[in-house]
């Protein structure tokens, strides 16, 4: 292990340098990378509205009007801005404070978004899979991934 220097704060508003502890790993290092670039992508789509992402098919198709816009704008939102903290945070240490803030609402938001789509959605599981099991087995064991690597984040 080899020791990590960022400032921070405390709750005066001070900043003060503070290390700590941590260990370099790869798998680490191309999670963090990959679920930044995942995030910043389905943010973007979410964004723009296209109508074949999931998320905007799924919230449409329970929520109608312009709270389903709504909803869809600030899932992207979400979404974009914790991608873009997530790459940040490979080159900038942020300390355990914004994690600590961020992790935990896109947990939230990513088990919101597989209880839309994989349950209530078109294809969801209370539809019938949408006639295709293996689909709808691939697209929630890919979702399940996403959490994990949330989680583990975190």
């Amino acid at each position: 292990p080899r020791w990590i220097y960022c400032y921070r704060s405390n709750p005066k508003g001070d900043f003060f340098m503070s290390e700590y502890k941590r260990g370099f790993s790869l798998g680490f290092l191309l999670l963090k990378i990959g679920l930044g670039i995942f995030f910043i992508i389905s943010g973007i789509l979410i964004l723009q509205g296209s109508a074949s992402e999931p998320c905007i098919i799924a919230i449409r198709s329970i929520v109608k009007a312009r709270i389903a816009d709504t909803l869809c704008v600030v899932m992207g939102i979400v979404e974009l801005a914790v991608g873009v903290m997530l790459l940040l945070s490979v080159f900038v240490c942020f300390g355990k404070t914004l994690n600590a803030l961020f992790m935990p609402i896109i947990m939230i938001v990513w088990i919101m978004a597989i209880a839309l789509i994989d349950v209530f959605g078109s294809a969801g599981l209370l539809n019938g899979f949408g006639g295709n099991f293996m689909n709808y087995a691939s697209r929630v064991s890919s979702h399940l991934i996403i959490l994990g690597s949330i989680i583990l984040l975190k």
